[in-house]
């Protein structure tokens, strides 16, 4: 049985490495390992127990002590330590409009910007159109996409508050 959880967490380190600007190698290791997972439907925590994770194409070593950290101590210390460096809210970011990882990255270095809220803020008061390689029209789409992403987190809302009932 694949675990969801392992994989939420190494597509947030792909994401979030993407973020703080390191190789895109690196960060695509970590989506690849998520992706095999899924695909493969891996029981990553039985290959751990019996040693075999170092087995799977794509599985480097750096890549298997993480995933051995985490199922010996319920949590992976690399994630623990990057999300202490970069705010995990600034995933949310890169799913508005013309916001990829390295703007978000960018925001958040030059701005301090780390979630949609200081994002909408900024975006109001002009702060984006002043930044290098941003102009007023990409100002203006981050606004809209700001409003369709809250628009899509109440459709999402309110269709699992129906399901409830």
């Amino acid at each position: 049985m694949q675990d969801d959880k392992l994989i939420n967490i190494l597509e947030n380190i792909a994401v979030l490495l993407e973020i703080k600007g390191e190789s895109a190698f690196k960060s695509r290791a970590y989506q690849n390992a998520a992706d095999i997972i899924k695909v493969e439907q891996l029981n990553t925590k039985k290959l751990a127990e019996e040693g075999k994770l170092s087995e799977i194409n794509g599985f480097g070593k750096a890549l298997v002590e993480k995933i051995s950290d985490y199922y010996q101590n319920g949590k992976m210390a690399y994630y623990e330590k990057l999300i202490n460096e970069i705010p995990l809210s600034l995933i949310d970011l890169t799913k508005i409009e013309g916001i990829g990882n390295k703007k978000a990255g960018r925001l958040y270095a030059e701005l301090g910007i780390a979630n949609i809220d200081e994002l909408e803020t900024a975006a109001k008061q002009g702060k984006i159109a002043e930044m290098k390689g941003f102009s007023q029209t990409a100002q203006e789409n981050i606004i809209n996409g700001i409003k369709d992403y809250h628009n899509t987190q109440k459709k999402i809302a309110d269709k699992s508050f129906k399901n409830i009932f």
